[in-house]
């Protein structure tokens, strides 16, 4: 099994981090997805995945699956084990919605080809780019906050999708210099899982295609 990840991309980085907490055997194929490498639209990679995003699971077979969401709800369907999703259909559809309320209403406003865009095409100075991100993450931590519990985990006593789709946005907050602090319960939530292995070896920082800047 292949991912082909990126060490900046949240979605590769929630897949990381799920295939952690599985225990599962996956090699990292690192797609240079910066505006100077574009590795993501050459040929080779577009064969696999015409969106040209990451990340993209391979399996032992060949087949290729895209999108985060349905790639962690495939291999939670194959590998049980440490499950994200509980089998009570009320709180699946909680933890779903905490999930989709930063995969689908924060993560989309924050993508590099977003902001890209902005500034090519609507003269986006480099604080125009940083305010914009500020906005759109603490809107949904704004609401997040008030969602989710005082727990070690955004969902119950255990792990769950909602936790593995935080913390990749949490990256992405400190990356911006939002700070916590107006945010207890994400902030109690993101120091406590923080300590946890399979996060710390999904954390951008540790990928081996990491950049220093």
């Amino acid at each position: 099994m292949k991912l082909y990840s990126y060490w900046r991309s949240s979605a590769a980085y929630r897949v990381r981090i799920a295939i952690n907490l599985k225990h599962i055997d996956c090699t990292l194929v690192p797609v240079n997805i910066a505006p100077d490498r574009n590795e993501n639209h050459l040929p080779e990679y577009t064969a696999k995945n015409p969106t040209g995003l990451v990340p993209t699971l391979e399996l032992e077979d060949g087949t290729l699956l895209r999108q985060s969401l349905p790639i962690i709800e495939y291999l939670e369907k194959r590998h049980p084990a440490t499950p994200l999703l509980p089998n009570d259909d009320i709180a699946c559809a909680n933890i779903m919605a905490l999930a989709l309320d930063i995969g689908m209403e924060i993560h989309p406003l924050n993508n590099l080809r977003v902001i890209n865009h902005l500034k090519q095409h609507y003269n986006f100075s480099p604080n125009m780019s940083v305010e914009w991100m500020q906005h759109w993450i603490q809107t949904g931590f704004d609401a997040i906050e008030n969602i989710i519990a005082d727990d070690d985990y955004c969902y119950g006593n255990s792990i769950t999708l909602a936790d593995v789709f935080l913390m990749p946005q949490l990256y992405n907050a400190l990356r911006w210099g939002i700070n916590l602090t107006p945010y207890p319960r994400i902030n109690r939530i993101h120091a406590h899982l923080s300590e946890h292995s399979a996060f710390i070896l999904a954390h951008p920082d540790n990928q081996s295609d990491a950049v220093i800047i």
